[in-house]
């Protein structure tokens, strides 16, 4: 059985939870017996801390859909145990997103428990470190970007809406203000 040598083996977590309709988030001693379930169980090495780990934390966003929950949203580590035959003990891995720190338990944690699915070998030349210096928001972008050819003529079409875009139509009261051409060149600057 995953764990059972270590499941009364203590460690430090950062956990969220929801007293008198507060968020409150402390560290706390936990044991793997704590933790939500799943087949791997890695030693915690680095961990990002990215926006959604703050407002998740401070309850300033919703993040949490139940609790309690350890926080962190992504991390890195070494295999001790598991149940799923991919992994084994000593592999360097990380996860990211699947559910960290909204369903199930986050990387802010010395040990963290997960669901085989949700892990992913670390790839050579990457290191704990530098996964997580990458993280969450690192890897969103580098899909972005790799998506972008796709995207072109999207981004095209901004540009043409951004360079004939009108001026805002006079204004009545509570009245925003602006035409779509107008909403949408200021989309497009976003973009």
């Amino acid at each position: 059985m995953i764990g059972r040598m270590t499941a009364q083996r203590r460690f430090k977590a950062y956990r969220i939870h929801e007293e008198n309709r507060k968020i409150v988030a402390r560290f706390e001693s936990l044991t793997l017996d704590d933790l939500t379930a799943g087949e791997v169980v890695v030693r915690v090495t680095h961990s990002g801390i990215n926006y959604k780990d703050a407002l998740a934390a401070t309850g300033a966003g919703r993040i949490l859909r139940r609790y309690p929950l350890v926080g962190g949203i992504d991390f890195a580590g070494i295999v001790e145990s598991s149940g799923d035959a991919r992994y084994t003990a000593g592999d360097p891995v990380l996860v990211t997103g699947c559910g960290l720190s909204e369903t199930v338990d986050g990387g802010y944690s010395e040990i963290a428990r997960v669901s085989g699915d949700a892990v992913i070998s670390l790839p050579s030349g990457l290191d704990a470190l530098g996964a997580m210096t990458i993280g969450t928001a690192g890897f969103t972008a580098a899909l972005a970007i790799a998506r972008a050819p796709k995207q072109a003529r999207l981004l095209d079409r901004a540009h043409v809406a951004r360079r004939h875009a009108r001026t805002p139509r006079p204004v009545a009261p509570g009245d925003r203000g602006v035409d779509a051409p107008f909403r949408a060149s200021v989309l497009a600057d976003e973009l």
